[in-house]
């Protein structure tokens, strides 16, 4: 299930990359990076959510499945942001809730980690 995390770390890269740039991109360009990023982060947790963990690691599993979703959700939804030019309120919103998420995302990785490997 280790090998599985790999990837997750290529993504993680490309987000922060993305949202260190964010503040001088213009809409078209967030739309742009967002999108794939968002649509990305949902085959993974789709691949992720494919796989039978031991009944000892379901609950840490499921929960990192479920904030994959959420993330891959406020990335597509900062896409769609940019594609739409909502409101400047608004996308600082979505950017919050992105990194909100963001931190849960890694919190249930770690939780999983020290499930697998304890």
């Amino acid at each position: 299930m280790l090998a599985q995390v790999t990837p997750t770390k290529a993504l993680g890269a490309a987000l922060t990359t993305a949202l260190k740039g964010l503040q001088g991109d213009t809409n078209a360009q967030i739309a742009a990076v967002f999108t794939p990023l968002g649509q990305q982060l949902t085959k993974e947790a789709n691949v992720l959510g494919q796989i039978q963990p031991p009944a000892s690691l379901k609950a840490d599993y499921e929960a990192e499945i479920a904030a994959y979703r959420a993330l891959a959700a406020d990335v597509g939804k900062v896409g769609q942001d940019g594609a739409t030019n909502v409101s400047p309120a608004t996308a600082r919103a979505d950017g919050a809730k992105l990194a909100t998420d963001a931190l849960k995302l890694q919190a249930a990785e770690q939780a999983l980690h020290a499930a697998v490997t304890k």
